[in-house]
């Protein structure tokens, strides 16, 4: 084996050198696609010009967006996030709505003073209780299945936001409705979903009007400022031991809801073809 000179050394970290200054160089020049066209420079880059990088859409990732409140007005489990619907999907949920032509009962239908609703599957509360028992009923046999576009929609968006409780919830295993209040007279009491009957979220979207969301325990009572576009999602504490309940003097203006509902797969009976009923 040769010895190696000082000469040879200093060569080595020329060429050392040389190589680091080609890589930086290729690295500043704009990288081009299969077009030909140059990419827009890289986010390390912009931030050293000076230039902000852009910031990802809620839309394509809502997950990240700054609008998201965990544990909102101090309750543990309560999830807010405010325009998480921009005004036009609420008006096409609305438009779609009004028609009564996805529900199963062709439109509202009052179910008590100053508050209306209409269901879309595939399950449904079941207020007029059959021999069978049976506190929820399903879309089998009826001519719509449902859950339409709108809220499978909703669905998707709300699974896209990560929270742990949401993300077993199933399109096909879901009790979806419209809930309509009139101004200063429709509300919702105080009350907790059926522990047994629905899942560990509940959430719904305000698609118009203005109103307030209280929750309550043992005497402390929260509140949460509802407007077109804002969801709530009740999970653990907020879901199983906190009450709910929509104050009729909150709403300002007729509002209207969309609300889902995920049955309890434990709950659900299978035919092995299709789900069949809750008993």
């Amino acid at each position: 084996m040769e010895p190696v000179t000082n000469e040879a050394l200093r060569q080595l970290a020329r060429e050392r050198e040389q190589r680091k200054q080609d890589k930086k160089q290729q690295h500043s020049r704009p990288r081009e696609d299969n077009s030909g066209t140059p990419s827009p420079p890289s986010r390390r880059r912009r931030m050293a010009t000076g230039v902000a990088p852009r910031t990802p859409s809620p839309r394509s990732a809502p997950h990240l967006a700054p609008r998201m409140i965990m544990n909102a007005a101090g309750v543990p489990g309560l999830v807010v996030v405010k325009n998480f619907w921009p005004p036009e999907q609420c008006t096409a949920a609305l438009s779609s709505i009004d028609t009564g032509k996805d529900s199963w009962e062709g439109g509202f239908t009052l179910r008590e003073p100053g508050r209306q609703a209409q269901h879309f599957g595939p399950f449904a509360w079941n207020y007029k209780p059959q021999k069978n028992g049976a506190w929820l009923v399903d879309s089998s046999g009826r001519t719509k299945h449902g859950p339409p576009l709108f809220v499978v929609k909703l669905l998707h968006d709300a699974r896209a936001l990560r929270i742990p409780e949401m993300s077993t919830v199933r399109d096909d295993e879901v009790c979806s409705m419209a809930m309509r209040y009139d101004a200063g007279v429709g509300g919702l009491p105080p009350h907790v979903d059926s522990r047994g009957l629905f899942g560990r979220a509940v959430f719904s979207v305000t698609l118009e009007g203005e109103g307030t969301l209280r929750m309550s325990l043992r005497g402390t009572q929260r509140t949460v400022a509802l407007s077109p576009g804002t969801l709530f999602v009740m999970t653990g504490e907020s879901r199983f031991t906190w009450k709910h309940e929509l104050p009729a003097r909150g709403v300002k203006s007729r509002r209207t809801a969309l609300v889902v509902q995920p049955v309890n797969p434990r709950m659900i009976k299978h035919d092995g073809r299709c789900t069949v009923s809750f008993r």
